[in-house]
């Protein structure tokens, strides 16, 4: 029983850190079209760690088929990433959230 009141805990305390982070710091640019912008959310460790993974694949096996715009999106998650974990902290600069939006900005759309 006790466990499962810790595990309840826990679990609140993780969404509820994910549910802060879902606030939009930047405004988006409606100069791109809405099927082609990323979400600010969508610059999170887990599309980061897939790009890392997806971007080692094609390093250590050159045969690996890609797309020519899948690298560039692939990096865009990488540094997207690490802007907006600096701008989420909790007492984050002005500087890194002006940092991570002028990135937002220039760089929040796929390559299509």
């Amino acid at each position: 029983m006790q466990r499962e009141v810790m595990r309840f805990i826990l679990l609140t305390v993780i969404f509820l850190g994910f549910s802060a982070n879902a606030t939009n710091l930047c405004p988006v640019n409606d100069q791109i079209a809405e099927d082609m912008r990323i979400n600010e959310q969508d610059f999170n460790k887990e599309n980061a760690e897939k790009s890392v993974e997806y971007l080692s694949r094609i390093v250590n096996a050159p045969k690996t088929p890609f797309e020519w715009f899948s690298i560039p999106n692939a990096t865009k998650f990488i540094n997207g990433y690490a802007l907006r974990r600096n701008a989420v902290l909790p007492k984050a600069s002005k500087f890194h959230i002006d940092e991570f939006c002028r990135f937002y900005a220039s760089e929040g759309w796929y390559y299509d």
